[in-house]
């Protein structure tokens, strides 16, 4: 008898929820599933992963891996959303910061937040002298090529997000909508027993 046909069937969900949670989820969910024929003529479905499964059971537990994968991406997808978001509240910051300061005639020294990230960015750090009006443009314009280009990398990231929002809510309709159905197949099928 296989670990997966001991246990209750009021668990059998839970238990091919579970297994599906297990381990790291980041890449796609890639199965082979294979039909095991039983002696009694019944079957199960065994996956390339090593797991055994009632049809209801494979149902959920494939639902489950694709919903993770799902909820994985989307985790990823909002943490790397808050730092673009950081980053171009500093490149605000440090834009409002040089057009503030900008020279009207003769030169400036560059300020030390804006030198420390133009460092950070393998730009050309003018130190120790200051910097005429048409550099300091040019600096101005690099900050501002940097946050048009974030913008176009946030509006396509915003639109990933709520794909795969929309993704994982229809899979987790799924699993909940599989989840009703077969509580009430087993329902109807202990109130015909006791029939």
């Amino acid at each position: 008898m296989t670990e997966s046909s001991q246990i209750s069937h009021a668990s059998a969900l839970t238990h091919a929820s579970a297994v599906a949670a297990q381990g790291t989820s980041d890449e796609k969910p890639r199965l082979t599933i294979t039909r095991v024929d039983q002696p009694d003529g019944t079957y199960l479905f065994k996956t390339s992963d090593g797991h055994t499964f009632s049809i209801d059971e494979l149902l959920f537990y494939v639902q489950s891996k694709i919903a993770r994968y799902f909820q994985n991406r989307l985790q990823a997808k909002n943490e790397k959303l808050k730092e673009q978001i950081q980053e171009h509240n500093k490149l605000t910051d440090l834009l409002s910061v040089m057009q503030t300061n900008r020279p009207h005639g003769g030169s400036k020294l560059l300020p030390n937040e804006v030198a420390i990230w133009m460092k950070g960015n393998g730009l050309d750090v003018p130190t120790n002298q200051g910097i005429d009006k048409a550099r300091w443009d040019e600096i101005i314009e690099t900050l501002k090529g940097k946050l048009d280009s974030m913008n176009s990398t946030n509006q396509t990231d915003t639109i990933e997000t709520e794909s795969l929002t929309k993704l994982l809510d229809e899979s987790n309709e799924f699993l909940a909508n599989v989840e009703n159905i077969l509580a009430k197949a087993i329902s109807t099928i202990i109130s015909n027993l006791r029939a």
